[in-house]
């Protein structure tokens, strides 16, 4: 895995290929490491559709297609200085111009500030508990992401 990354090619896992990204923002002067994004493609929803007897081609589809944003995180004494709005956005640019249209992910229920955040950058943000129905091209059927239990789903076009 850690060569793709390097190379920044796509991930390929026995589901098909994928894109992994990792981005790092770093505070110029000192050095360090102050704010972190991973996405990745959507390996749960692609484990259940390979039980669920899905064609090889149609899980290669589904993981260039969709993004699962992982983890966005910022240090405390740099937050609210558009350190994860830039991050989350070249993010969903990266993974738009590799052909991915569609991102969702999941944070702790009733965080305001993560709603506020979320619906500030054009994600929907759904009810605790709701799954995300992650929207198929005509040749595919729908299929859907759910929280965790204590969790709330993102998600937007890209």
């Amino acid at each position: 895995m850690s060569e793709t990354i390097d190379a920044g090619g796509p991930f390929t896992s026995r589901f098909g290929a994928g894109r992994l990204l990792f981005l790092v923002a770093e505070h110029t002067p000192s050095g360090r490491i102050v704010g972190v994004s991973s996405s990745i493609p959507p390996l749960s929803v692609l484990g259940g559709m390979e039980r669920d007897g899905a064609d090889p081609v149609v899980l290669g589809a589904t993981a260039m297609a969709y993004v699962k944003v992982r983890a966005l995180s910022v240090a405390d004494g740099y937050r609210r200085q558009g350190i994860a709005s830039a991050l989350l956005a070249k993010a969903l640019a990266v993974h738009r111009d590799h052909r991915a249209f569609f991102a969702y992910g999941q944070f702790t229920a009733d965080d305001a500030t993560l709603t506020r955040f979320y619906r500030r950058h054009g994600f929907t943000v759904h009810a605790p508990g709701e799954p995300v129905i992650l929207p198929s091209s005509s040749r595919h059927r729908d299929v859907g992401a759910s929280p965790l239990p204590g969790e709330q789903m993102f998600s937007r076009l890209i």
